[in-house]
């Protein structure tokens, strides 16, 4: 009975042994109940101070194209996305009146030079011939008068073919600028008349980003400043644009200005219309705190984080400010250097005892 006695406590203590070792130490050790915490030093960063809007891409320059003549269209040149240079046809109206025209006016203006002609030499003979008293007077002013009449209908004639070709090479209409041919509006066999729409041209190389900064940011925003942006669409993380027309006006209702950036836009890869997301950098805050994301713990609207101070946890709020390739700028609430809990905050409490894990703090630049 002895022996079983001796043997029971020897089960007991072993099992003690063995649950004391599972929890990490000694019943009066230090790690007791300690939560098991990884931690990060405060560190100091120079951090820009970043403005964020929605813009809207616009084409540096577009225009609805309309006929100048009317009449049926007879050939497109130039279809919806053709890349279209200055002066190149893009719809051709049907050209055979306006061809009759301007034959029919130079054949005008033929004869009535042909006439011009003849009676300018008949009047350099009555000239000669009333000095010496042959003819006249009145048959040689009669002349004259026929004359001035032919010459007024010699410019009459030239302006009527100087029409008539123009209305021809109206006909054919061109793109008036460099770009893309957009929304076609006509039908091949169309009948159109002038002032009717035809086409749209974008020119997107380059475009321009518009948006509105609040009026706080006026005297930090310069022309020439680069802006980043990305268009939502876009497989490109960002693209870099310069700022070139800040308002001189603000806005009375929304209390922001004006900003537009042009971008070159090399592979035509943003694209009018589209939504802009836009970061334009204000100013540089010098040796501001940061720490990782993850050592921010979020409730509602509230931004904390756990301080280690003689492996006691100390609950921290802060007030956030830009986030930056995994870290967030602290702009209020702890200081370059400090020691925050950066892994193990689920279920800390202020005040808490915590066990950093088997690895020393280190500056959050050398952790991997």
């Amino acid at each position: 009975m002895a022996l079983l006695r001796t043997m029971t406590t020897m089960m007991a203590a072993a099992t003690v042994a063995a649950t004391m070792l599972a929890c990490g130490g000694d019943a009066g050790g230090e790690g007791s109940g300690a939560a098991l915490i990884d931690t990060v030093h405060v560190r100091a960063m120079d951090v820009p101070a970043v403005v964020r809007a929605v813009g809207t891409v616009e084409a540096d320059n577009q225009t609805q194209v309309a006929a100048e003549v009317g009449g049926q269209v007879s050939r497109v040149l130039c279809d919806e996305g053709c890349r279209a240079s200055a002066g190149t046809p893009v719809i051709q109206i049907d050209p055979g009146d306006y061809a009759d025209e301007v034959q029919v006016a130079a054949a005008e203006l033929s004869r009535a030079r042909a006439t011009l002609t003849a009676d300018e030499k008949l009047l350099e003979r009555y000239t000669k011939l009333i000095d010496a008293g042959a003819i006249d007077q009145q048959t040689y002013e009669n002349l004259q008068a026929e004359v001035e009449s032919e010459r007024a209908a010699v410019e009459q004639a030239a302006a009527r073919l100087q029409t008539a070709r123009r209305d021809l090479g109206k006909a054919t209409v061109r793109a008036p600028f460099a770009g893309t041919v957009g929304k076609r509006h006509v039908q091949l066999g169309q009948y159109v008349s002038a002032q009717d729409l035809l086409f749209d041209l974008v020119d997107a190389r380059p475009v321009k980003i518009r948006f509105e900064v609040p009026e706080i940011h006026v005297d930090r925003v310069r022309e020439g400043a680069p802006i980043r942006f990305r268009v939502r669409s876009d497989t490109v993380s960002s693209r870099v644009a310069d700022v070139d027309y800040v308002s001189p006006r603000i806005d009375p209702e929304t209390r922001t200005f004006e900003v537009t950036a042009t971008y070159s836009n090399p592979d035509l890869g943003v694209r009018p219309g589209a939504y802009a997301d836009v970061e334009l950098t204000t100013s540089i805050h010098q040796g501001a705190p940061v720490v990782p994301e993850e050592a921010i713990v979020t409730e509602g609207s509230d931004n904390f984080v756990y301080l280690v101070r003689d492996s006691l946890a100390e609950r921290r709020a802060v007030r956030v400010g830009a986030r930056i390739d995994g870290l967030v700028e602290i702009l209020e609430g702890i200081e370059p250097g400090e020691i925050v809990v950066e892994a193990g905050q689920q279920g800390l409490r202020d005040g808490a005892t915590v066990r950093i894990a088997p690895r020393e703090a280190e500056p959050i630049e050398r952790r991997g």
